[in-house]
């Protein structure tokens, strides 16, 4: 496992060139992964290579479907959509399937900007993982034709797997990489970066596997019978002081037991009498020039 701090370099680095590539070129790099991120010395230089499958991006911020019938290329024509997308509805995304972001296996998918983050995401999970995502044990050579042995290796979990970010093995929970664990999320989870409702690693800031309700704005309440309650701690969801007792009080710090009271930090409606104590200064007398 790596060390922290050269996991975060490596994740600054990618980002800003991604970031460049996005931006600046309008280029989707369209196979990231850990074989194609350079590593010069001891991190001194930090690099993404090998832009051959790389795909033009719409200036405007149109989206693009991504419905294909070969495993490895889809189509990509252009619908109204979210982000910037591929600008040629004839190219083909291609990637690698165990890197590959949800929406280039799914038909319907957008192809965007953001389908190189979650490989992305899935390459700082290498590095604390140290294993190519849903092939444990595989070579480390990830552009093998064989990805694993064939008495051990399960096809059908291998294929149902593709598109998420799988669990984190024990030893990669050392508190040391909390910073890591904190940011593969970001860009391993969904589309619009709150995390994988149905992720089972529990170590996801950004989701609550335990509750129920996906779209539930307080998921770290997980027994909140009220999905859309603000206050999930509150037995009136309507309250908007749920500190405060009494639901009606628009000021929940009041002492006053009248919640109608105009001025709530006086719970007697009068300004107390504060003694100042007054200090004599003595007279200096004055020196008059000759």
């Amino acid at each position: 496992m790596f060390p922290a701090a050269q996991i975060l370099h490596v994740a600054l680095s990618v980002a800003r060139a991604l970031q460049y590539l996005h931006t600046e070129q309008r280029l989707l790099h369209g196979d990231v992964k850990s074989p194609n991120v350079v590593v010069r010395g001891d991190f001194q230089d930090v690099k993404i290579c090998d832009v051959g499958v790389s795909l033009p991006l719409d200036h405007n911020m149109q989206g693009g479907d991504s419905a294909g019938d070969s495993q490895n290329s889809r189509q990509i024509p252009k619908i109204p959509g979210k982000f910037p997308t591929v600008s040629d509805p004839d190219l083909c995304y291609v990637g690698t399937e165990p890197w590959s972001p949800p929406e280039a296996l799914e038909p319907g998918g957008i192809i965007s900007d953001r389908s190189d983050i979650f490989p992305f995401g899935l390459t700082l999970w290498e590095m604390l993982a140290l294993s190519v995502p849903h092939l444990p044990g595989a070579a480390e050579d990830s552009d093998s034709e064989d990805p694993g042995s064939e008495d051990s290796f399960d096809e059908d979990s291998y294929l149902a797997a593709l598109g998420s970010r799988p669990p984190l093995p024990p030893e990669a929970l050392d508190p040391s990489q909390d910073s890591v664990r904190e940011l593969i999320p970001r860009a391993s989870g969904t589309r619009d970066g709150t995390g994988d409702p149905n992720d089972n690693d529990p170590n996801d800031p950004n989701c609550n596997p335990n509750d129920p309700d996906p779209n539930d704005p307080n998921p770290d309440d997980p027994n909140d019978p009220d999905p859309n309650d603000p206050n999930p701690n509150d037995p009136d969801p309507n309250d908007p002081n749920p500190d405060d007792p009494d639901p009606d009080d628009p000021d929940p710090n009041d002492p006053d037991p009248d919640p109608n009271n105009p001025n709530p930090d006086d719970p007697n409606d009068q300004i107390p009498m504060i003694p100042i104590p007054i200090i004599q200064i003595p007279m200096i007398p004055m020196i008059k020039s000759q």
